[in-house]
């Protein structure tokens, strides 16, 4: 009897304690939710903010709560801990932080394992971006119902997703099981006409359907960019092979008729970028413009920053951008060309 009376006290620990966890894992994701409207994307907008939710009348997809697990963080780190969650799962890290502050305390909700945080959508993202532009809820929201009616949040919504957890890692140099060794690993696509893709080799993730293709000396970056223009529902620029449609590689995405350049000075976050240096493989670069493009003179020059979603050599992720570009041309002091392109034509 007393080991089962001692049995019985430890399941009620044991459900008391997993109650316990479960109502502040609850508490934790209320005020991480509690803090959207009160920063902009990475700065405080000024002093709370108050009354936004009020002001806020245009309807946003809301994010959602995610617990976080070990091996997203960075141990005895705290600042590399937010960098490494954030790039997770499609974003940098200080817009995760500032979507995570109690605006009622200032204080960052607890980064450790086990806790809930949470992750904006990218149309929240995107509003925040555009009222640190205006400072104005109604100009704000005239541009994001200029940009809903666009390409831009179809594209930005499908960049964050496929470069968030494996759908993102898929984008790497070695792909998903590929090694070192040279053993090639696939990437996720969601396009079903690609060479390689096939019903036999899918996976589900997150109730969507991912093929999962394996090209010998794959241009990553052109095909993360294609990749998200299929999914926001655009046609990307391809070529027929004898097993099926590839991707352009990222310096000949505008001889194709699925994108068109625009001028700096109209790219808005959801334009796809092109750093051309040349036609071949890994001549040029291509990626999702993430962020408005700030020009700074500087003398004969000016220096151009905004952020990318784009392959990198691990996965695709969110970064920074900064290049010294010629005062009057696109073109970089070092020989390189910065373009913005925006799709041309929907899928049928």
């Amino acid at each position: 009897m007393p080991r089962e009376r001692e049995s019985s006290t430890s399941t009620a620990s044991q459900s008391n304690a997993a109650n316990t966890q479960a109502n502040q894992q609850a508490q934790d994701g209320q005020r991480s939710r509690a803090a959207f409207g009160q920063y902009v994307a990475g700065i405080q907008s000024g002093p709370q903010r108050e009354g936004a939710p009020t002001q806020r009348t245009v309807q946003l997809p809301k994010g959602q709560d995610h617990k976080v697990e070990a091996a997203e963080l960075s141990e005895g780190d705290a600042e590399g801990s937010w960098k490494s969650v954030a790039r997770n799962h499609g974003m940098m890290g200080p817009t995760l932080k500032a979507f995570n502050v109690d605006p009622a305390t200032g204080e960052l909700a607890p980064l450790k394992a086990g806790a809930t945080i949470y992750l904006p959508s990218a149309e929240e993202i995107l509003f925040e971006q555009l009222y640190a532009k205006h400072r104005d809820y109604k100009k704000a929201e005239a541009e994001y119902g200029e940009m809903k009616a666009a390409h831009n949040v179809d594209v930005l919504r499908a960049a964050r997703d496929r470069s968030s957890e494996k759908r993102g890692v898929s984008y790497g140099t070695m792909g998903i099981g590929g090694n070192h060794d040279g053993k090639i690993g696939h990437f996720y696509s969601p396009n079903p006409q690609l060479a390689g893709a096939s019903q036999r080799r899918t996976e589900t993730i997150d109730g969507r359907v991912e093929y999962k293709v394996v090209w010998v000396n794959d241009w990553k970056c052109s095909t993360f960019m294609n990749d998200v223009a299929y999914q926001a529902g655009y046609k990307p620029a391809t070529f027929d092979t004898s097993l099926g449609q590839k991707y352009n590689t990222a310096g000949t995405a505008l001889k194709s008729k699925s994108y068109v350049e625009v001028n700096v000075a109209d790219a808005r976050p959801g334009d796809f970028f092109q750093k051309f240096g040349g036609t071949g493989s890994n001549e040029s670069h291509n990626a999702v413009l993430s962020t408005f493009v700030t020009r700074t003179p500087q003398g004969e020059s000016e220096e151009w920053t905004f952020n990318i979603i784009g392959a990198e050599s691990d996965r695709a992720a969110e970064g920074e951008q900064r290049w010294s570009v010629k005062k009057g041309t696109n073109e970089t002091d070092g020989g390189k060309v910065i373009r913005f392109m925006r799709p041309t034509t929907k899928r049928a």
